[in-house]
């Protein structure tokens, strides 16, 4: 729906879906588990701590991003429903169709 609209917002809703689809498959996860078991990254201070996590479980961090776009994307107002009518006025075009 969000890439029917037109509006720029649909390619971020493409770059979250398509990182939360890559961080929760099998093959990617692997990848990144060989690819960073060798490193060695301090964990003395936060920033340490923080790079560890990102590196060894994205898949949360990803899932969370995802949650909090969606949420955002649901809870926004849509422009195409709100209505310009005052409190009270009736006339212009209804929202929904209506059966006869």
């Amino acid at each position: 729906m969000l890439w029917a609209e037109g509006r720029p917002i649909r390619w971020l809703a493409l770059l979250v879906t398509t990182a939360g689809i890559v961080f929760t498959a099998d093959i990617p996860l692997t990848i990144l588990t060989i690819l960073s078991s060798a490193l060695h990254v301090s964990t003395a201070g936060l920033s340490g701590q923080m790079l560890t996590v990102v590196l060894t479980r994205p898949t949360p961090l990803i899932l969370l991003a995802m949650g909090i776009f969606y949420l955002w994307v649901y809870m926004r107002p849509n422009p195409a429903r709100v209505s310009t009518a005052e409190p009270g006025e009736t006339g212009g075009t209804p929202l929904a169709p209506t059966l006869a």
